[in-house]
């Protein structure tokens, strides 16, 4: 009873605490800063959603993580059950929160009544929308089609319509070239994106054909109210539609849905949800304490250590200064990119190419510098995560072997390289990501491995880890839309920077086991 009481002490009310403190404080400043103050314009699906999903990991990690460590959770074979645990306490956070925001966004939206459609923008700009008197002009809609891979490993495509069609009071005021708002509509297929170009091109104009079918069908003016789209990644493919038809102006190119359902009944079943999402987490948590053991050592030491390791894979150190420069600067861009509105699941090849993407007609054209500005932007969140934890790996080991200013000569170079190579193969391709840089890293990383600089107990474990690294990320590659001429061509002058400068190493090495030895002589000579 003394050990169980240990856990709910040490690790289930701290969890408890947390989890708490995060969903009300979050809540709390979103509504406050961005709903009631209105500070900030962020994308509604990084506030309501990413955000939610990321936070609670710094804190699972600085104050979680070193709690659970506590419990005896290795397995027979040598695995370990932390990562359930982890799971857990992270949906007791991100869950109920993530729900919660929407029940913000639904609960405090305004429902304005207009008379009439021309008298929105006259007003104070509102969540929602009842109009007694409008007309929606089919003739003049604005269409802006785009793809999207998504999947593990990028098997699927998926196909969006964005269509924007103009609606005014009434079928006179068409006569004009200024329209009070805009109605969205979207239509969305996924196909599969191992097909060859022809077949997706295909299954392109029969989706086309459908949803024009169905919209031509549809009844624009049943619905029980219009939600105003706000800053989302729709509202910004609406933007493009409208900006290909410019028959029509709108002042505040404000984009309103239809909705079907009754205004009363928006917010569902979201705010229970919270309640009984977070008690289910928290009693699962509770059940999986119940087994255990809990070993005696201090929480408070863990928990600092794990602060500052976590911490100091950003921060500049004696011999590991190049590899936390470079992660800063990827990391920063693609911050910057999220501020600006841009995105943060993904971000648009239009924005991309704005940013410094390698494009081969641009970069022909005389923007040569887009090869090494490409080697720094990323194409979304997952992007970015992937190639700074192999940026990490790598940089960890080999950045103090071969020093700082060799291991960002080699991430430089071999990135330009990749972005030749990519240029070369792709020629009117957007592309971007650091994956070119770090497998020309691992190139180094390999063949540096192979010739025998590294310690020899070390190289083995390294080798396979490292090989297999490269070898799955490849063999993905050629399943989806991943730029293999980038990697291939990184990873290939990656193996030549290592055969350049190991000659130089090699004989770095020997003059340090030589200055050793003759330190041990001398040392043993006093004795």
């Amino acid at each position: 009873m003394k050990h169980f009481i240990d856990k709910l002490r040490h690790i289930y009310i701290p969890v408890l605490i947390a989890s708490v403190l995060f969903v009300v404080l979050y809540t709390l400043l979103h509504w406050y800063l961005v709903i009631d103050l209105k500070l900030f314009s962020p994308k509604e699906d990084l506030v309501q959603f990413w955000l939610p999903m990321g936070l609670p990991w710094i804190i699972i990690l600085v104050w979680i993580s070193p709690r659970i460590k506590q419990l005896q959770l290795a397995t027979k074979r040598g695995g370990s059950w932390a990562s359930m645990y982890y799971g857990v306490v992270w949906f007791a956070m991100a869950i109920p929160t993530i729900v919660a925001q929407f029940y913000l966004q639904t609960a405090t939206g305004k429902l304005t009544v207009l008379d009439n459609i021309n008298t929105i923008n006259k007003s104070p700009a509102t969540r929602y929308y009842k109009v007694k008197d409008l007309y929606i002009d089919r003739s003049y809609a604005c269409v802006y089609g785009s793809t999207e891979v998504s999947g593990r490993y990028n098997e699927d495509l998926d196909l969006y319509l964005h269509i924007a069609l103009p609606i005014f009071a009434s079928a006179d005021d068409t006569a004009g070239t200024e329209c009070a708002a805009w109605l969205g509509k979207k239509y969305h297929e996924t196909i599969s994106n191992d097909q060859s170009d022809a077949e997706k091109d295909k299954k392109w104009e029969e989706f086309a054909t459908r949803s024009e079918k169905e919209l031509n069908e549809a009844d624009l003016t049943e619905f029980a109210y219009l939600e105003n789209e706000g800053n989302t990644n729709d509202h910004d493919k609406y933007n493009k539609a409208i900006a290909r038809t410019p028959r029509y102006t709108s002042a505040s190119n404000m984009v309103l849905r239809a909705e079907t359902e009754p205004f009363e009944a928006r917010n569902g079943e979201k705010l229970g949800w919270v309640f009984r999402s977070y008690a289910i987490c928290m009693l699962l948590l509770l059940v999986m304490l119940i087994r255990p053991k809990m070993s005696d050592t201090a929480v408070k030491d863990d928990s600092d250590m794990s602060a500052k390791e976590f911490f100091s894979l950003f921060v500049l150190a004696k011999g590991y200064a190049a590899t936390p420069i470079i992660m800063d600067l990827n990391i920063i861009v693609f911050l910057c990119m999220v501020v600006k509105g841009l995105g943060f699941v993904s971000f648009h090849a239009d924005d991309l190419l704005y940013w410094g993407a390698n494009y081969g007609p641009a970069t022909m054209g005389g923007q040569w510098w887009r090869l090494l500005s490409s080697a720094f932007l990323h194409s979304g969140i997952m992007h970015l995560v992937a190639n700074m934890y192999g940026l990490l790996f790598a940089g960890m080991f080999l950045e103090p072997i071969i020093g700082s200013r060799r291991f960002t000569i080699i991430y430089l170079v071999t990135g330009i390289l990749a972005s030749v190579t990519s240029m070369w193969w792709h020629v009117a391709v957007v592309s971007v990501g650091a994956s070119g840089a770090i497998f020309g890293i691992y190139g180094a990383l390999l063949i540096l491995l192979v010739k025998g600089i590294f310690p020899t107990a070390a190289s083995k474990g390294l080798l396979i880890s490292a090989g297999i690294f490269v070898g799955y990320n490849l063999l993905m590659g050629m399943a989806g839309n991943t730029d293999n001429a980038a990697h291939i061509g990184g990873l290939i002058s990656g193996i030549l920077a290592g055969l350049l400068f190991y000659p130089t190493l090699k004989a770095e090495k020997e003059r340090m086991e030589h200055e050793k030895q003759r330190d041990l002589i001398d040392d043993t000579g006093d004795i």
